[in-house]
């Protein structure tokens, strides 16, 4: 586990009250939204909420099967596409929140690829009972507290994700305890299945912490996993080549032992009145085992680690711009979703530019270009190749440019 800087300077005083009452309030509808968002949330009622963004990509690398490689948004290129979807039912009174949600759309497709267990239609199927002094016991399925941004993108500051953010566990069935013991702070420990996944294939559960420190302008949240999971196989000699059925298999875990893995999942964010700025930072460690890429970094240890630096920049209440860097790091291809079967496994970097117009709360149309580069050539073309064959990677690019158009929309109504 990673140790990071103390937040002990972050905490409160007295006199921050009268600080916090003179900072001049966000000028963006995206503010003034998430605002409304989390009142309705938080208020006692049932509470509806309906969501769909709708998308096209144009990738001009023309993959041949008509899907983006290491994304899930966007997943699908070169065609209209319901990005994310999904209605939300929740119901609040006094002590007790149930929420019961149901999801679709080609994020969906990819972030469950290989799980065909019925329960991920659901986006969610929890319940949560609050108790004295700020405590409370959230069981269920539920959104991962991992990663800077989430599948809603008309939440997030992109349409699309960061790799970073895209990979990170997403989904837990999990049991948490949370402690929120005043409006600025979050603690929660919880244990769940395992490494983003809906059923336990090994046996081994997963610890999970959250720490959170909002106020004003200023949020920093880090959190941390411990997992123990199965191996999948990460590098393939030229003898190894498969046809498509064993491709499946790639999503699949096998029946090999299992091996230790250790994250780190840290970000902050700080909002002027018209710039908003974000830094996030992953650190991992994964054991050393059978096909890993060269040899352990640290005892019987790889590391991986990425970071990105995000700017969005508000002219007005209804137009902005954005821009993102990102680095990711994992030559030994410890992470399951950014396996690549290469040499250096996956290095990429990757500048995101961003144009928004947003001319209520409820709609966000947005424009994006965003390209990445790679040292080994891991992106497909229009070229028809097995992933896992060495031979078929002399067909693959070392970088991928998209521009994307997006539209979200996004409804919510309480019933008192």
């Amino acid at each position: 586990m990673f140790f990071l800087a103390s937040f002990s300077t972050l905490m409160a005083n007295p006199s921050e009250q009268d600080i916090d009452a003179k900072v001049k309030p966000l000028t963006s509808l995206t503010a003034k939204d998430a605002k409304d968002t989390e009142d309705i949330l938080s208020s006692d009622g049932l509470k509806l909420r309906a969501y769909a963004d709708v998308q096209y990509c144009n990738d001009f690398n023309r993959p041949y099967n008509g899907l983006h490689r290491f994304n899930s948004s966007t997943y699908t290129v070169n065609q209209f596409d319901i990005g994310y979807s999904f209605i939300d039912i929740t119901y609040k009174k006094d002590r007790v929140r149930t929420t019961v949600a149901v999801h679709n759309g080609s994020v969906v497709d990819k972030m469950y690829e290989g799980d065909n267990a019925p329960w991920k239609l659901f986006r969610e199927i929890s319940g949560e009972y609050f108790f004295d002094h700020g405590f409370s016991i959230e069981v269920g399925n539920v959104p991962s507290h991992y990663g800077f941004e989430i599948f809603i993108n008309k939440d997030n500051w992109f349409a699309t994700r960061a790799n970073m953010t895209d990979f990170a566990p997403d989904l837990d069935i999990a049991g948490r305890l949370n402690y929120r013991p005043n409006p600025y702070w979050h603690f929660r420990v919880q244990i769940a299945n395992g490494w983003h996944t809906l059923r336990d294939y090994n046996d081994q559960k997963a610890f999970g912490t959250l720490i959170k420190y909002e106020k004003k302008r200023l949020m920093v949240n880090w959190n941390t996993m411990i997992a123990n999971e199965p191996f999948k196989p990460r590098y393939l000699t030229s003898q190894a080549n498969t046809n498509t059925e064993k491709v499946v298999d790639e999503f699949r875990y096998t029946d090999a032992p299992s091996y230790e893995r250790y994250y780190s999942n840290f970000f902050m964010t700080y909002k002027w009145d018209h710039l908003w700025f974000a830094y996030l930072l992953d650190l991992g460690l994964g054991e050393h085992g059978k096909n890993s890429l060269g040899k352990a970094d640290f005892g019987k240890y790889n590391y991986w680690l990425t970071t990105a630096v995000l700017f969005k920049y508000f002219f007005n209440q209804t137009w902005a711009v954005g821009s993102r860097t990102e680095f990711y790091y994992d030559p030994h291809s410890i992470v399951p979703d950014v396996i690549t079967y290469t040499k250096n496994g996956f290095q990429t970097v990757g500048q995101t530019l961003l144009l928004e117009y947003a001319p209520a709360h409820q709609i966000t149309f947005r424009f994006e270009g965003r390209y990445y580069r790679s040292k080994d050539k891991i992106f497909t073309s229009h070229r028809v190749v097995d992933l896992m064959s060495i031979e078929d990677q002399q067909y693959l690019k070392n970088d991928n440019l998209i521009i994307l158009g997006s539209i979200a929309y996004d409804f919510y109504q309480l019933f008192k």
